[in-house]
């Protein structure tokens, strides 16, 4: 089977220099801490300026990934008709396949940053495709996060599954976990013992392979986290859906009962919406997953630590009544570098792993 990428080629061509019209390009104090808010509502470096003043930051800084409200841009390459992903039963939704970011420096209220983004790449995987199904890797987005003295102080990649299909998946059977009041309380005790390191330094020295990470966790979620995550995120512009409507890139998912046209994003907080899409339920935002690693981390590295490399990569679909525990250890510590190297993990409320990441993480020296 062959399919027509000219189409493609040339726009992602088109679309490589500085990011035009971008969602942010000034970190401002309010902005920072409603990201803060949404991820990691714990923890006073990122959520109190006063408290982050007596640190090593000498101040407000920002909270791990929150780079991300500068670098998410849209792409707007055509790809070859029927691209999509079938498992999610509609064209044009594809399955993340993970993310890569390095980070030099924190962001600090009021600094100026743009955005340069490279070119976007379409990469056909399977040679047989006699299956009738044609697989792509689609890196959407390879991002410079560049501030006013013109140095990269983060990069980020964007890696998505797409394939060609020819039909419409059945809609998955709605997905409810139950809990009893027992679960419930063993999964708040879980999120109360979460150690927080904070102003106590954890040095380099200190560190070996194979320490574990205190657990983290995550849920059980509800629409609301969802909704307070949007916000945080403002990776959306929040306006009414009569507006929405009235311009080029607005509703995308006509409701097949009531015909109205719907964002795409309501597949994060509406039932329905998710089901037209051929979703169980509705489905985490990558942001769920990435925000319960970072924590984890943060509560372990102290307010000394920076986070220099997150890697991760999503293992199977989690949805709005879902629990999350995150787990991790020290894979490998460098003294003389002053950094280590940790794994990390996501598990659901039945033991199935849904995530996995690799951190990099620089640690202050003793000596």
């Amino acid at each position: 089977m062959t399919y027509d990428l000219r189409a493609f080629e040339s726009a992602a061509e088109g679309m490589t220099g500085w990011v035009q019209s971008p969602r942010m390009q000034r970190a401002e104090e309010h902005s920072m801490l409603l990201w803060a808010n949404a991820f990691d509502p714990r923890n006073p470096l990122y959520n109190d300026p006063e408290y982050a003043k007596n640190t090593r930051w000498g101040g407000l800084i920002s909270a791990p990934l929150y780079q991300e409200c500068f670098t998410l841009t849209t792409w707007n390459a055509p790809l070859p008709e029927g691209l999509g992903g079938p498992s999610h039963g509609y064209a044009g939704v594809p399955f993340m396949l993970g993310e890569e970011w390095e980070f030099t420096r924190p962001i600090r209220p009021g600094e100026f940053l743009r955005a340069y983004r490279h070119r976007p790449t379409l990469t056909k995987d399977n040679s047989d495709d006699s299956d009738g199904i044609c697989r792509f890797t689609f890196m959407s987005h390879d991002v410079d996060l560049i501030d006013e003295s013109g140095a990269v102080i983060a990069r980020s990649k964007c890696y998505l599954r797409l394939w060609l299909s020819h039909f419409k998946a059945e809609p998955k059977a709605p997905h409810d976990p139950v809990y009893t009041k027992e679960r419930l309380a063993e999964i708040q005790r879980i999120y109360e013992n979460e150690e927080l390191r904070g102003a106590v330094p954890r040095f380099i020295e200190d560190v070996q392979a194979g320490d574990s990470l205190t657990p983290a966790v995550l849920g059980p979620t509800t629409v609301w986290d969802m909704v307070v995550m949007t916000v945080g995120r403002q990776d959306q512009k929040l306006l009414p859906m009569q507006e929405l409507r009235s311009q080029p890139n607005g509703p995308s998912v006509p409701d097949p009962v009531t015909g109205v046209p719907k964002c795409f994003m309501e597949c994060h907080l509406a039932n329905d919406t998710a089901h037209t899409l051929g979703l169980p339920n509705a489905i985490h935002a990558g942001a769920v997953d990435r925000s319960l690693l970072v924590r984890i981390v943060s509560n372990w590295m102290g307010d000394d630590g920076f986070i220099t490399s997150f890697h991760w990569q999503p293992l199977r679909d989690t949805y709005v009544g879902d629990t999350l525990f995150a787990s991790g250890a020290v894979e490998s510590a460098d003294a003389k570098r002053g950094e280590c190297l940790l794994s990390l993990a996501l598990h659901n409320q039945d033991g199935e792993k849904t995530a996995a990441a690799q951190v990099r993480v620089r640690l202050p020296k003793r000596y």
